[in-house]
This record gives C-alpha cells, structure tokens and sequence, in this order.
C-alpha cells in the first residue's frame, strides 16, 4: 500500500492495532468513581457530605499520587480514596478501599462507546 498525502486518505483498515486511552475517554471514569462515593455516603447516612465535593478531593488527591514514585493504580485508588474521606472527616470501613478500587472493573463505559468500538 502506497502511503497516504494526507490525513483524510486514511482508512480504519489501514491500521493492524488501535490503542486508545481508556479511563475518561472510553470509560465514564467521573461517574464511576461518582456512583461509588454516592453509595458509600448512602450506605453510612452521611447527607451532611457532598458526594460531589468529596469526588473532587479525591480527584486531586489521586492525580498527586499518580506522580512518581509509580505505583499500582489500584494502590493509588485505595490510598487516595482513604485520604479523601479523612479530608472529610471520615475513615474508610472495612473493605471500602479495596472495594473501590476493585469497582474501576465495573465502571461503565460511555453510551456510544460500544457501538463505536464495534463499527472499527
């Protein structure tokens, strides 16, 4: 196959492997991580905590923690979310670490992901 001038000429067939950037991207990572912290506010009766405030902390929490020294993401899903509940006020009970990280398994991906991901 010739190479192509310009972008426009290229075709999916063209490629023999497709990466693509998964968590935000293909998976609603926000909203994963969003109904987690909904269920665990909900679980211990906790409507004086802002599910979505407590997102965010952990958001920025976890972006820090990614940075070197590298680590598992699942350890970091696990630390960042103890710190962010501590930022709270609150403590993670039982399992709920590991059971968050355990849920990025069962994060949804967006609606028109499926489809796409078939059509290529």
């Amino acid at each position: 196959m010739a190479a192509s001038n310009s972008e426009n000429d290229m075709k999916l067939s063209d490629f023999k492997i497709l990466t693509f950037d998964c968590y935000g991207t293909l998976v609603d990572w926000f909203g994963g991580v969003a109904s987690f912290v909904r269920a665990l506010l909900a679980r211990r009766n906790r409507r004086d905590v802002d599910p979505l405030e407590l997102v965010a902390a952990w958001e920025r929490i976890q972006r820090r923690l990614i940075e070197p020294p590298y680590r598992r993401y699942g350890k970091i899903l696990e630390a960042s979310l103890c710190e962010a509940l501590a930022r709270h006020g609150l403590a993670p009970e039982g399992d709920e670490a590991r059971a968050f990280a355990a849920s990025m398994g069962d994060w949804p991906p967006f609606p028109e992901v499926p489809d796409a991901l078939r059509r290529a």
